[in-house]
């Protein structure tokens, strides 16, 4: 390819990386801010009866079977997108952006299905609350620090893998910098 169509690939390779970074961004807080944000207000006590009889009524299975089917529907667009058919026909259709494409495709799957539509149970008791003594000092602390160390140690892993190759970034600067394709792995 000439320079002209090399520049663009890079350049959709660089938009399809900022979307995917963002979309990252967006879904940390969306896992991890979610329960600061929309509190519970009022009762927040735990009975097992209050759970028993608000299983029977439909405000709660709605949003669980709702948010049930945009669990099956990312999985479904990350599966399809992986499978070996999926991936030849991107290669053959896409070349060097074959993974960039995929990533954008599970970002904007992430970002437009499920976040967007994800829907929160009102109509239930909490499953649980750390308001009571002796819960109420230290649960809150430790569920904190287990938050945090689990994403610094999903960030470290993503460290530790080659995380250009795996945006699509370096498939797309060798095909720029017209250099040859790394050989490959077993």
């Amino acid at each position: 390819p000439g320079l002209l169509a090399r520049l663009g690939t890079a350049l959709l390779s660089l938009l399809s990386f900022t979307f995917v970074f963002l979309t990252g961004i967006e879904f940390l807080r969306f896992v991890s801010y979610r329960a600061v944000f929309y509190t519970q207000e009022g009762n927040t006590e735990v009975t097992s009866w209050e759970w028993r009889a608000v299983l029977h009524e439909s405000g709660v299975w709605r949003p669980l079977v709702v948010d049930l089917g945009l669990i099956l529907l990312f999985v479904v667009q990350h599966s399809i997108m992986a499978a070996q058919t999926v991936k030849s026909w991107t290669v053959a259709c896409c070349g060097v952006l074959q993974r960039s494409l995929y990533v954008l495709a599970t970002a904007a799957t992430l970002q437009v299905v499920l976040m967007r539509y994800w829907q929160k149970v009102d109509e239930a008791p909490p499953l649980w609350s750390p308001r009571s003594e002796p819960w109420n000092n230290w649960l809150p602390l430790a569920c904190f620090v287990l938050h945090t160390v689990a994403w610094l140690v999903i960030f470290s892993v993503v460290l530790i893998f080659d995380y250009p190759e795996l945006m699509g970034l370096k498939q797309v600067s060798r095909q720029t910098l017209e250099l040859p394709p790394p050989p490959p792995r077993h």
